[in-house]
């Protein structure tokens, strides 16, 4: 896609052709201290990049997540669960920001991907963290991570936490991987779940987590992204709008 908008450019159909590409890293400055050097829409010609890493980024607030949650939940105490879910999302994108960025280090993003379930999360007092034990097991015995990797991007995660955890939240959500995002989010809601009807005397809290994530990452994506949409023809979210001014829309 850049490609074909770096060649349209000049041409007399440029004005009918708007190119949306994933931003992915770029343009964030990742050391110590995280900065995001461009800080908006990055509009090259007929070009535009994404806000953060990708278009999932798009969906990390609660308003846009509210509906697909409560559609793929079927637990009479949603309303506890979202509740407590509503409480640790910002910890929720902080770890998996730190996740992304430690598989991307360390060259692991196919093998981290779906490597954080709910049981790899859970609650120290009210703070939500990574069993680093359970995720440990998890990347060798089903994802067939070699131990020494596993451990590597374990340790390469724990230091990028220390970083991102005292980084800007806004920087962290559009910084976060965006497939990891969704898989750490839907998680953490399984988490929720379970601790609440655990909490509140269910017969099957282990079920009902499990029921969160009975449908596909495709599947959740999409409900995510119908639910951005109606919010972005609202304009009730943040969306690219440089996309409808190249257009004249």
């Amino acid at each position: 896609m850049e490609t074909i908008s770096e060649s349209v450019n000049g041409k007399k159909y440029a004005r009918r052709f708007v190119g949306f590409v994933d931003r992915e890293f770029r343009g964030f400055h990742i050391d110590d201290v995280i900065k995001d050097d461009i800080d908006k829409h990055n509009t090259i010609d007929r070009l535009i990049w994404s806000r953060g890493h990708s278009i999932e980024n798009y969906y990390f607030d609660l308003s846009t997540l509210r509906r697909p949650l409560r559609n793929f939940s079927t637990t009479p105490f949603f309303d506890d669960a979202l509740d407590l879910f509503e409480q640790c999302l910002e910890q929720t994108i902080e770890i998996a920001c730190a996740v992304g960025l430690a598989a991307s280090e360390c060259g692991m993003l196919q093998s981290v991907k779906s490597s954080i379930d709910w049981k790899v999360l859970e609650f120290n007092n009210s703070e939500l963290i990574v069993n680093t034990g359970i995720w440990l097991s998890v990347l060798v015995s089903k994802k067939k991570v070699r131990t020494e990797d596993a451990h590597l991007l374990v340790e390469t995660f724990q230091s990028w936490f220390t970083k991102v955890s005292v980084t800007d939240f806004k920087i962290v959500r559009w910084l976060c991987h965006g497939h990891i995002g969704v898989t750490v989010i839907w998680a953490a809601y399984a988490r929720c779940v379970f601790e609440v009807c655990r909490r509140l005397g269910s017969e099957d809290p282990q079920g009902e987590a499990r029921n969160v994530l009975r449908a596909n990452e495709t599947v959740r994506c999409n409900g995510c992204a119908s639910e951005w949409a109606q919010q972005a023809l609202n304009r009730s979210c943040e969306y690219p709008e440089e996309i409808f001014a190249l257009l004249d829309l």
